[in-house]
């Protein structure tokens, strides 16, 4: 902890534009919590962030980077520092490009003793190392009860730890619990590869009904800008459910959302094929060398059952 005072433990950020950043645990004892309760006595276990240029020198102000807490013009739903839903020591991220994606402490406690405290493994990303969100909110990543059903032990609280790592197919994450009496045991949570989350259509059912039969339906999502690492780069999605009735066809936009002609959809060839890296090729062409400025990437589900397709991630490279 670079920082000394005003943080709880704290997991070093990756070096974004030039600056450090260290994020941990505010409160909830006033000893850290640096960035106070607008309600005195409501504070609770928020994340906060300082930054350094140098590694010596840094903020004495600190951001509010994430908190599941009630703050005004809500009303804090108690005066009990260890009762609620909480945020426990900070987020480790991993720098993934154009998004961190952040593994935290998800604390609960329905009392106020906090040796009845659970604990999961939630999830948030950033686009700037100080800012975070939970994509779904309250998803637990890694629940406590898979703990708990292993050891028998209730109350169990889970703790990321300081690695994520993509080896071969499979994304593995290591981290420890905070028990009574302490184990201090690792463990090794493992996914495929890059698939902690995803993007899926409507079905489209969900669009039948009084007024709404005509409307259509064109489920898609479109990426912030992007660049391409360089001449020979191309566009690749990691996705299941796929096939000739569940396809994906992607377009490239300029960042004014405005198709590029080059790789408009109608020139795309159907992603037919579930896998964690798959190409996607238009009709004349694979690579991106014809952009030389920034673009969007545009995503469409297509076929009879839209709804099968999972989008995990795209990749440009």
């Amino acid at each position: 902890n670079p920082v000394g005072g005003g943080i709880e433990l704290g997991y070093l950020a990756p070096k974004f534009n030039g600056c450090y950043y260290v994020n941990g645990q505010g409160g909830p004892s006033v000893l850290n919590k640096i960035v106070p309760h607008p309600i005195a006595g409501a504070g609770k276990r928020d994340m906060i962030t300082y930054a350094s240029y140098d590694f010596e020198h840094w903020t004495r102000a600190a951001v509010l980077s994430f908190t599941r807490t009630s703050v005004p013009p809500r009303l804090p739903a108690d005066f009990e520092m260890h009762r609620g839903e909480q945020v426990h020591e900070g987020a480790y991220l991993w720098d993934r490009g154009n998004v961190l994606v952040g593994f935290y402490g998800q604390y609960h406690n329905e009392t106020n003793d906090r040796r009845f405290a659970t604990m999961d493994i939630g999830l948030v990303v950033s686009n700037d190392v100080v800012h975070m969100r939970e994509p779904v909110p309250d998803f637990k990543l890694v629940s406590w009860h898979e703990e708990a059903e292993t050891t028998g032990q209730l109350g169990v609280r889970l703790m990321p730890g300081g690695g994520i790592e993509n080896i071969g197919d499979r994304t593995l994450h290591w981290y420890s619990t905070w028990e009574y009496p302490p184990r201090g045991e690792v463990r090794v949570a493992t996914w495929q590869r890059d698939r902690l989350g995803y993007f899926s259509a409507v079905p489209r059912q969900t669009f039948a009904g009084p007024g709404l039969t005509d409307v259509a339906v064109d489920p898609h999502l479109v990426s912030c800008p992007l660049r391409a690492s360089g001449p020979a780069a191309s566009i690749y999605v990691n996705a299941d459910g796929l096939s000739e009735h569940s396809f994906l066809k992607v377009e490239v936009l300029d960042t004014h959302f405005r198709p590029l002609p080059e790789y408009a959809a109608d020139r795309c060839l159907p992603v037919v094929g579930s896998g964690l890296r798959q190409q996607v090729v238009w009709r004349g062409t694979k690579g991106l060398e014809a952009i030389g400025r920034p673009f969007r990437v545009r995503v469409n589900w297509g076929g009879l059952r839209p709804e099968d397709a999972r989008l995990y991630a795209i990749y440009v490279g």
